[in-house]
């Protein structure tokens, strides 16, 4: 597993990071303590969904976190299959913000990535971030690495992935970042 293998080494301004991809070979990379910060995150995320009992915890605090049961669908989907976490996806109540509705529902297999893309038809706004980020990991669950690229390279490129420094925003530019594909 990535997230067992990663080891930090702190060097000249920029921050080093190892793990092991699926295969066992080494990938280096060097980051901003940002984005070292968020891939530390995404590191120990990846280790509560796979090994802990209470994963989904936040679900029962907070039941219309889709983040939670998207987050641990993907997690679930590396170690047991598309379909297999499709089918043990936690459910939870109605998200307030529409666009992250038909993310959720789209991992549930109820809506269509068309559906998804016409929540974020407006550049403009957080949605389009959002609808292109939740595609491009959907479609990396499903193993279309290509599609996956595109999109998620389309949710940094928008005006809120591009500009704003929240957690997602970071996260999308991180994981372009590990996936070698800027």
């Amino acid at each position: 597993m990535a997230a067992r293998n990663l080891s930090l080494t702190f060097g000249s301004g920029d921050y080093h990071f190892t793990t092991l991809d699926g295969i066992g070979r080494a990938q280096n990379n060097f980051v901003s303590m940002g984005e070292l910060r968020i891939i530390i995150s995404m590191q120990v995320t990846h280790l509560l969904h796979l090994e802990t009992p209470t994963a989904g915890k936040d679900v029962a605090v907070n039941p219309a976190d889709t983040e939670e049961a998207i987050w641990a669908f993907l997690c679930e989907a590396q170690v047991d299959g598309f379909e297999e976490a499709r089918r043990k996806m936690l459910i939870v109540q109605t998200d307030p913000r529409p666009y992250m509705r038909r993310a959720y529902e789209l991992f549930k297999g109820t809506c269509s990535e068309e559906d998804l893309a016409k929540e974020g038809a407006n550049l403009s706004s957080p949605a389009a971030f959002y609808a292109l980020l939740y595609l491009g990991l959907y479609a990396e669950a499903r193993d279309e690495a290509d599609k996956a690229r595109n999109y998620i390279h389309a949710s940094v490129a928008t005006p809120y992935g591009n500009a704003n420094r929240d957690y997602m925003a970071g996260l999308a530019r991180v994981h372009l970042i590990i996936r070698k594909w800027i």
